[in-house]
């Protein structure tokens, strides 16, 4: 990846395939639905519907929402 645009969008689209699957991992561990989720979220079913399927720029206000709904912490780290 000599093209640091390139690399930049491919490090972006990495973080938020990560994200999407940690949204769905969380919700499948905890064993609630897509719908249960947003219910206890306060976000709308299709939002969740639309991160599971990494179709959604992720706001950290969303995922802090989703994680304290299930009484998760969301931990960023920067390494």
């Amino acid at each position: 990846m000599k093209n640091p645009e390139f690399k930049r969008e491919y490090e972006k689209a990495d973080r938020e395939i990560a994200a999407a699957l940690a949204v769905k991992s969380l919700r499948e561990d905890v064993g609630t639905s897509q719908r249960e989720l947003a219910q206890t979220s306060g976000t709308a079913q299709s939002t969740i519907v639309r991160i599971e399927n990494e179709n959604l720029d992720l706001k950290l206000s969303t995922l802090q929402k989703i994680a304290h709904s299930v009484g998760k912490q969301l931990e960023i780290r920067l390494v």
